[in-house]
């Protein structure tokens, strides 16, 4: 199967590729709405996965749609998959975004034009949080450790998980 993903988040990029890979999937990888749209242009997906929020640790873009700064998030990217033909259009799109307003956003625009195998999956937040204390642990950075403390936020989501 063919996989596109389009999420901003390093980390998430490499979780990913390794679930693909062990499903043996063949996974393209979009960090821009423009990266996106480039690979959809010249290849045809069986599914693609969307995140809403890009660069969204950023106050511009936290703010793009309400202060119209420019910035392209995932409704973009759902407004280019509508725009394809019928035949170029993946069977299955998952939206793995952790912000409920843009992923419901993204789901209506896509089932009000045609796409009718959409899911909101949001991406695991219990792998990606123990991912993150080992790139701590490695001593590489990522932009999600200048908002939360990963060891208490690994506790939390696995108590509420158990």
């Amino acid at each position: 199967m063919k996989i596109l993903f389009l999420d901003d988040d390093l980390l998430r990029h490499e979780i990913f590729a390794e679930q693909a890979k062990a499903g043996g999937h063949e996974a393209f990888h979009a960090h821009t709405v423009d990266e996106f749209a480039g690979l959809i242009d010249i290849h045809d997906f069986d599914q693609v996965f969307l995140d809403h929020d890009l660069n969204d640790f950023e106050f511009e873009s936290k703010w793009a749609d309400m202060y119209g700064t420019g910035e392209q998030n995932g409704i973009d990217a759902a407004k280019w998959l509508v725009s394809l033909l019928p035949e170029r259009r993946p069977s299955k799109v998952v939206i793995h975004s952790w912000n409920p307003t843009g992923a419901a956003r993204m789901r209506a625009i896509l089932e009000e034009n045609g796409f009718t195998d959409v899911q909101e999956d949001q991406f695991d937040q219990v792998v990606f949080f123990r991912r993150l204390a080992e790139w701590q642990k490695r001593g590489k950075h990522h932009k999600f450790l200048e908002f939360v403390v990963p060891e208490e936020k690994l506790k939390l989501l696995e108590w509420k998980n158990s």
